[in-house]
């Protein structure tokens, strides 16, 4: 026969033990994971916000010297010797 009171005793330990045990267990996992990944998303946006940054010079550098090669354009228009 099976001894009830035994099952009993090993549900209950079960229930208030083990399972909040794999409970916060699970959850710490979860929080370092979470933690891990805002520390990858931080860092993605810093490379992103460099390279923007970067970029922007970049298009500074090109738009002056756009802007002077418009400039000599023009000028030699108004000197009759270009188109």
């Amino acid at each position: 026969m099976s001894d009830g009171n035994g099952e009993k005793r090993w549900l209950t330990w079960l229930v208030r033990v083990i399972v909040p045990a794999l409970i916060a267990a699970l959850w710490l996992s979860l929080s370092a994971q979470l933690d891990d990944l805002r520390c990858e998303v931080r860092e993605m946006r810093a490379e992103v916000r460099d390279e923007l940054k970067s970029q922007r010079l970049v298009n500074r550098e090109q738009d002056g010297r756009l802007a002077r090669l418009d400039a000599e354009v023009g000028l030699l228009r108004d000197d009759g010797r270009g188109d």
